[in-house]
């Protein structure tokens, strides 16, 4: 059999780092489904929501000792989905730190580097992006982003990734899908999970017998984007010749204000103080149909309160300016009608 052939019926095995994550979990549980050969590495072994198992490397990737030692003999690897991420614990300061980008950049090449030189067939790599590489925790950016509007104009290992794997992939024969979500969310616990942190506000107003009113915060206007539908775009991403080489926005193509967002979640049955009356929010989103409870002078005085200190943790933490972040995403489509994401298309 000659080596073309050959390289026909090779199956394809992907290695996704920060697999304990909310998108590494969800990378996993897509892979799996379309039947390819997953090894997840991170330091904690994830938890499937399937409750599938999947193959686990335990590798601190700032080790690059371990790191080598553990992927050199992954000679079938095909592709890699590169969800690890560092942070400091003070999120937003973090962004513009230089041992920051060093220890990121240093945790991609300890990944990357072992791969390409052992396994024969790699072809290609996932990285992922967010909208600070337009710049938007720095200034006011271009409505909506485009993926050429990037500003590099400031530090951030979002350019030093895409540089390397670029330049790794034009000199190995590989190629590279840069993708540049906005806030996701999904059912993972993570530091970057606003979800559970809204979860934990709730079940102590609760606890505390007070509504679940808005904490405050910027207003300003948001989009999001589904773990899954980001790990299907990763999926597509690795097989498609029309994700070569380029980067796309993901959202799942709506936007919202977290002030409007907190009268849809103030509804959720689930969401009552101790007291048993509908939370603040609930009440003037639904008030008509009978949600609206006792404390209604009390919620209608706290709709007209300034902003106040912020979310409890999550991604919003530190920003105090008024930002708009709204990115373009149909460039996706206009790679491939196929590519899993519904956005309006740009005319």
């Amino acid at each position: 059999m000659n080596a073309t052939a050959q390289k026909k019926i090779v199956p394809n095995k992907v290695l996704v780092t920060g697999a304990s994550g909310l998108l590494g979990v969800a990378a996993i549980e897509k892979f799996l489904s379309a039947g390819w050969e997953v090894v997840g590495v991170s330091r904690r072994k994830p938890e499937l929501p399937s409750g599938r198992d999947v193959e686990f490397l335990s590798v601190d990737l700032r080790n690059e000792e371990t790191a080598v030692a553990a992927f050199e003999p992954l000679t079938d690897v095909t592709h890699i989905v590169y969800t690890a991420l560092q942070e400091k614990p003070e999120l937003v300061a973090g962004w513009s730190s230089k041992e920051q980008i060093e220890t990121n950049n240093a945790m991609l090449h300890n990944v990357v580097e072992p791969i390409v030189r052992n396994a024969a067939n790699f072809q290609h790599i996932s990285i992922l992006q967010g909208t600070k590489i337009y710049g938007v925790h720095l200034h006011p950016i271009r409505i909506p982003a485009r993926e050429r509007d990037v500003r590099r104009d400031h530090e951030n290992f979002y350019f030093d990734h895409e540089d390397y794997v670029r330049q790794m992939g034009a000199e190995h024969g590989f190629n590279y899908t840069a993708l540049r979500p906005q806030l996701v969310t999904g059912p993972t616990l993570g530091a970057l999970n606003v979800l559970p942190a809204i979860g934990a506000y709730a079940a102590i107003r609760r606890e505390k017998g007070e509504p679940f009113g808005f904490p405050g915060g910027p207003s300003f206007v948001w989009e999001a984007a589904d773990a899954d539908l980001v790990a299907d775009v990763m999926v597509w991403a690795a097989q498609s010749p029309q994700a070569a080489n380029e980067a796309f926005n993901i959202t799942n193509g709506d936007a919202f204000e977290w002030r409007n967002v907190w009268l849809a979640l103030g509804c959720n049955p689930r969401c009552r103080n101790r007291a048993g009356y509908a939370n603040e929010r609930g009440s003037l989103s639904r008030g008509k149909r009978g949600c609206l409870g006792p404390d209604r002078r009390e919620v209608r005085s706290s709709l007209a309160e300034p902003p106040g200190t912020g979310w409890p943790r999550g991604p919003a933490r530190g920003l105090r300016v008024r930002l708009r972040r709204l990115a373009r995403t149909s460039g996706l489509r206009e790679h491939d009608q196929a590519a899993p994401v519904l956005v309006h298309q740009d005319n």
